[in-house]
């Protein structure tokens, strides 16, 4: 992302940004120990955990689950959940 906002001389990223944007600078299939997941807003906590609770995938872990409209990686970025935002979440 900061190769992304350095050769676009941009220092924001708001509402209106998406993830097709950064698949330049982040190949989301190309990285060698990590893979990302994408959910609709609809997606349930207990669907979110469930992906992080799978394991590795293809010796992969999975870094992050983003958030869009239909859960396509080309709908506009509504959020993003990592690990952390799941353990530290103890009302599920």
């Amino acid at each position: 992302m900061l190769l992304y906002l350095a050769r676009n001389e941009i220092c924001t990223v708001d509402r209106q940004t998406l993830i097709a944007e950064f698949v330049e600078y982040l190949p989301f299939n190309q990285h060698v120990s990590e893979y990302f997941e994408f959910v609709s807003r609809n997606a349930t906590l207990d669907n979110v955990r469930d992906l992080f609770e799978r394991g590795r995938v293809d010796r992969k872990r999975l870094a992050a689950v983003f958030i869009t409209e239909g859960g396509r990686k080309d709908d506009e970025l509504l959020g993003m959940i990592t690990a952390w935002d799941i353990v530290g979440n103890h009302n599920y």
